[in-house]
């Protein structure tokens, strides 16, 4: 009789060791989710920015020497510059740089033309860095044509003193 016992029971034993949870199948992990990362990151570049200012104002003045000869003065492009004060030396620094971007990038579109997109790929690489011709900070060089990085830097002291704080603060509001 002993022996007809132990067989049900060591079935049922069975039965329930299968059944019964264990502490590892089954649950959940950790309620721990990873940070997302955000969508875009968002920086206020100098270099940037300059390459924008010194674009913008170059197909502003392409546009306005484009008009008709009989175009009035109250029509005429102002200079983002227009009213800041500058110096002679300044005003011929900024004019200069404006002039190469009328030459070179004015008639471009800077979303779709290839030479504007990768240009802008780099100097977004350069934020950190006061020049972009590496002769202070080697890590500083952008590689850029020598004319084009010559207008940069011209220009960069005048925008630096006149517009960036503005651009840089309405940049940072988004």
């Amino acid at each position: 009789m002993v022996r007809h016992l132990r067989i049900p029971r060591f079935k049922l034993l069975l039965v329930l060791c299968l059944l019964a949870p264990t502490r590892s199948a089954a649950r959940p992990q950790f309620n721990y989710t990873e940070p997302q990362l955000p969508v875009f990151e968002l920086h206020s570049g100098f270099w940037i920015n300059l390459h924008h200012t010194l674009y913008f104002e170059a197909r502003q003045r392409r546009a306005f020497l484009s008009r008709d000869a009989n175009a009035t003065k109250s029509t005429a492009s102002k200079s983002v510059l227009a009213g800041k004060g500058l110096t002679d030396a300044e005003q011929k620094a900024w004019d200069d740089a404006v002039a190469y971007y009328l030459v070179n990038y004015a008639d471009k579109n800077l979303l779709f033309t290839t030479e504007l997109i990768q240009l802008k790929d780099q100097l977004g690489d350069f934020e950190d860095c006061d020049e972009l011709s590496g002769r202070k900070r080697k890590f500083c060089d952008a590689g850029l044509p020598s004319n084009l990085t010559q207008a940069l830097e011209a220009a960069a002291p005048v925008y630096r003193a006149h517009l960036w704080p503005e651009h840089d603060r309405a940049n940072r509001r988004w």
